[in-house]
């Protein structure tokens, strides 16, 4: 977890949640015909290309929102300057997570 951190690479699987959740709404039921799940697929794809032709134009990414990119931030600063008491160092990071 430091090393994808530190990387600034995703820590968690909300990409894959929020494609889940995605393709859920696309399909407008929960048990969706064979042909239904061909033609929302056909959709999700053409939407999925739409992106990659964008990012081979080097066209920038959706920017993060906000309180996300700060908390990365103390995250990382937090790493990197991490305290000489370890039970500061994980007060100070326990501080910044919210469940």
């Amino acid at each position: 977890m430091h090393g994808r951190t530190t990387a600034s690479m995703f820590r968690t699987n909300n990409q894959f949640e929020g494609w889940n959740t995605r393709m859920h709404k696309l399909m407008e039921c929960e048990h969706p015909s064979l042909w239904k799940f061909f033609d929302k697929l056909k959709l999700e794809e053409a939407n999925v290309r739409i992106h990659v032709i964008q990012a081979g134009v080097s066209q920038q990414p959706p920017s993060q929102q906000q309180r996300y990119a700060e908390y990365n931030q103390r995250l990382l600063h937090l790493l990197e300057h991490a305290h000489a008491d370890l039970d500061r160092q994980i007060n100070s990071i326990a501080h910044n997570i919210k469940l």
